[in-house]
């Protein structure tokens, strides 16, 4: 069969129409990418338009970090906050 024909028929067989399961049912499906969720913090500013640009200043990764209400991966970053803080006042204190 000549190239040409094979991609009229493998064409063809890609626009058939897809089978609906009946609503409500159970569907057969998969989830792509990690199992995690993922929080990042970019770093702002006028030299940083789009508010992404480069890498994140900070990363959050754990199952079920968004989920709300408590959102723990928010808890998290201001965990990191607090005790950057901290020691950022540790080191002013030293001579």
């Amino acid at each position: 069969m000549p190239a040409s024909a094979c991609s009229g028929a493998l064409r063809r067989v890609l626009m058939l129409p897809r089978a609906h399961p009946p609503s409500g049912g159970p569907t057969p499906g998969a989830q792509v990418g990690a199992a995690d969720d993922n929080y990042e913090v970019y770093q702002g500013g006028a030299y940083n338009v789009d508010g992404m640009s480069g890498a994140p200043i900070w990363r959050y990764s754990a199952k079920n970090a968004l989920n709300t209400p408590d959102v723990p991966a928010v808890e998290q970053f201001r965990k990191a906050i607090e005790e950057a803080e901290k020691q950022a006042t540790k080191r002013k204190k030293q001579p």
